[in-house]
């Protein structure tokens, strides 16, 4: 293929070589790149065919209405995140938030994180500024170093393979906190005590303890039924057949406490070495993460993302900011989900809040014309960034909770619906963006501003959002 796209070109892992490429790092060895490339391509899958299937399955109920799309995590995940007790924080934080919008909704969630795997970043410049001189911009733990230095700026190679390492390090830790640790869901995380502002918590915590306690009422009924029909049927070997659908059965009912993996689908190369043809399913996938999507940055018509990402089996996502038009979006929802099947492709509007009235009723409606089945989900954090002298970037809760609002009424006057959000979060204490019953102000940004990139809703503003999500979205939820 050389420089022009088209949904019914014969399409390969490789395809999208030579086609006008977006936000990628400039190597120097690109021999060792090409070597790193190869081991790659002979490395077990991080993930498996199976389970990509079963997301797809569970977004089929998304896309009805029948459960609501969590996606959540870290801006850029860092190689050191993959320690337990990190990861531990993560799955806290998704699962409470999970628990108290199941509460409220009266409909299962569907747990998506942006982890083992989330570790490059598009960037708006190409350098930055460190202690006074430029260098080249950090662009993920995948492709150089946070540190200010212009060496270890420099993108290597090998930072490749350690990316491998890592996601499957979280991805161990993550199976095993989700097997092993159910009880995690019921430890409330730190939360900031700012002038008064442990009072305003009480109702917040009184929320989160009884969707929790729903939550583990229904885990331990579900754990108790199986393990007697385990019993009963394993005491006969004619009944053996039935222990498989029985365990199927098992997996499903306890999907409340699954995550499911995803990151964005920005290095090509490391994409591509991932890619797996699949002879049982006769179809190629991406074993990096269950779900990839595509930046803002890189949706283009007739660039090399979109022409990689078309022929994965995989779930595909896009991030819809601003300057995309009806006629853009018909083109891009054609090419990813050219079936026309309900679990394959979610539209992340990410407009911004002083935009979403203006941008999204027209994209909405030009969907609704093609009669494409697309899972539509808010961003309302990439398009309210805003910086803070010196060069802080922070993000109004107030604006991210106006974004999501609008969002709702628009979906909802417009005979739509909002399937699920898409949010920048951590299960810790930080103080990155403003706002919330924590009080966060200017002045609290610098005391724990640990984001690799951009600013996160800390685990307060996280339980908080959740509970407010909750409420607004139930009177679109309430006539299932």
């Amino acid at each position: 293929m050389t420089g022009t796209f088209s949904p019914t070109s014969q399409w390969n892992p490789g395809s999208w070589q030579g086609l006008p490429i977006f936000q990628q790092p400039e190597y120097e060895d690109v021999e060792s790149l090409e070597a790193i490339y190869q081991i790659l391509a002979k490395a077990p899958g991080l993930v498996s065919n199976g389970r990509i299937e079963a997301l797809r399955s569970r977004l089929s109920e998304v896309a009805m209405g029948k459960r609501f799309l969590l996606q959540g995590g870290d801006c850029a995940e860092k190689f050191s995140d993959s320690q337990r007790h990190v990861v531990r924080r993560k799955v806290q934080v998704l699962w409470q938030m999970s628990a108290i919008i199941e509460h409220n909704l009266h409909v299962p969630s569907l747990i998506l994180g942006r982890i083992a795997g989330q570790y490059a970043k598009p960037r708006s410049h190409p350098t930055e500024l460190g202690g006074g001189d430029p260098m080249v911009a950090f662009r993920g733990d995948a492709v150089n170093s946070l540190e200010h230095s212009s060496y270890k700026r420099k993108p290597k190679p090998e930072r490749l393979l350690m990316a491998y390492y890592y996601s499957k390090k979280t991805l161990l830790a993550l199976n095993k906190i989700i097997n092993d640790e159910p009880d995690v869901i019921a430890k409330v995380g730190s939360l900031r005590n700012q002038e008064g502002a442990e009072k305003k918590y009480v109702n917040l915590i009184k929320k989160l303890n009884e969707a929790t306690r729903t939550w583990k009422i229904r885990d331990k009924a579900e754990q108790n039924a199986f393990k007697a029909s385990f019993e009963y049927f394993s005491q006969d070997v004619e009944h053996h057949s039935v222990l498989g659908q029985l365990r199927e059965k098992y997996e499903e009912v306890n999907s409340h406490r699954d995550i499911f993996t995803s990151h964005e689908c920005l290095l090509l190369g490391y994409e591509q070495a991932l890619t797996r043809w699949v002879p049982g399913a006769l179809s190629f996938y991406n074993l990096g993460a269950h779900l990839l999507w595509i930046g803002d940055r890189t949706r283009q018509i007739k660039g090399a993302h979109l022409e990689y990402a078309r022929g994965l089996k995989n779930p595909l996502g896009v991030k819809i900011g601003p300057s995309t038009t009806p006629d853009d979006l018909e083109e891009i929802v054609l090419a990813l989900n050219p079936h026309f099947e309900n679990n394959k492709l979610v539209l992340i509007t990410r407009l911004g809040v002083n935009n979403v009235e203006k941008i999204l009723p027209s994209l909405i409606k030009r969907v609704q014309k093609i009669g494409n089945p697309v899972i539509w989900v808010v961003d309302p954090m990439h398009g309210n960034l805003e910086k803070i002298e010196p060069a802080i970037k922070t993000r109004d809760f107030s604006k991210i909770q106006k974004e999501v609002s609008l969002t709702i009424k628009i979906h909802g006057d417009m005979s739509s619906k909002l399937n699920g959000i898409h949010c920048e979060l951590t299960g810790e204490d930080v103080t990155e963006c403003l706002g919330g019953l924590e009080g966060i102000s200017t002045k609290c940004l610098p005391q724990k501003y640990n984001s690799a990139c951009d600013p996160r809703l800390s685990y307060g503003q996280s339980i908080e959002f959740a509970c407010f999500l909750s409420e607004i979205l139930r009177p679109m939820y309430s006539t299932l």
